[in-house]
């Protein structure tokens, strides 16, 4: 199959399979945000380096392109940082609505540099989505503000690492294979992650023995899944395209947390829900690539 038509296709993976993250993150309480982070990243390069062994035995990687790779890696470590830790200190509502502004970013990034710049539709379509947002996080996320300033400014940090992370990544991805790209980037925000946690004196092992399933589901679902999925996509979607698409995550989260958490949506949520899906359409149906 053609991989441009295979691309919306990968992208709703990619956004199905992000969304278990806050179910799993939830259940991973008893760990401080540096351990959790720390562990995403670390299991994650685990199970995708038997494959990246094999395919990159016979192309080593050159010091430039290992360094230049660094800095993808790091925007990674300090989004989900930024992200998990403004869970403890906000509410979801608000962490979702402000985590998921990415997209702005990104297309203003396009915008000043004159590359890869949304177009009107683009801009209208993040704009409606994002108002769904509000709805689908229950319509408290701008009131908590008030209430939990620093949890807040640190999901807008979360979203503004995410913007780097993917605008980054854009440019490495059309001269490099997904496996050859993801596996280096991962490792390196996981040794980066490690670092902080170890310099706060914080202890990655031993931990719970029903902590490693979350981690695992974690790693295994959200990290090597959806961030692998999105990566792959940015080689043929523009990084405000691709950002634009995860907005579906907080509808994919939401409907999980009444699943299994037994967390009941407000009726807001599907009239948030609708609208993001609406702006989803609309944004990328200009077919920016």
């Amino acid at each position: 199959m053609d991989s441009t038509r295979l691309t919306p296709v990968i992208l709703l993976v990619g956004v199905m399979a992000v969304s278990t993250a806050a179910i799993w993150i939830r259940f991973l309480d008893m760990l401080p945000t540096p351990a959790i982070a720390a562990w995403r990243l670390i299991l994650g390069t685990l199970f995708l380096l038997p494959a990246y062994v094999i395919r990159r035995s016979s192309r080593p990687f050159t010091f430039p392109t290992l360094r230049v790779l660094l800095i993808p890696g790091g925007f990674l470590a300090l989004h989900f940082l930024l992200w998990i830790e403004s869970l403890k200190h906000t509410t979801v509502a608000s962490s979702v609505v402000l985590v998921t502004t990415t997209p702005i970013y990104t297309g203003l990034w396009g915008w000043w540099r004159k590359k890869d710049a949304p177009s009107l539709s683009t801009w209208s379509g993040i704009l409606l989505a994002l108002a769904g947002t509000v709805g689908v996080a229950g319509g408290d996320g701008v009131l908590s503000g008030i209430r939990a300033f620093r949890g807040d400014v640190l999901a807008i940090g979360g979203a503004l690492c995410a913007a780097g992370y993917l605008i980054s990544g854009r440019a490495f991805r059309h001269r490099m294979d997904t496996l050859s790209y993801v596996v280096p980037v991962y490792a390196w925000a996981a040794i980066l992650l490690t670092l902080w946690a170890l310099g706060r004196g914080i202890t990655l092992y031993p931990l719970p023995a029903h902590a490693w399933i979350w981690l695992v589901l974690l790693a295994g679902i959200p990290q090597v899944i959806g961030h692998t999925a999105f990566n792959w996509a940015l080689r043929q979607r523009t990084p405000t395209i691709v950002s634009l698409t995860i907005l579906g995550e907080p509808i994919g989260s939401t409907l999980l947390a009444w699943w299994i958490l037994q967390e009941v949506p407000p009726p807001s949520t599907f009239v948030g829900g609708t609208l993001v899906l609406a702006g989803i359409v609309l944004g990328t149906r200009g077919g920016e690539t």
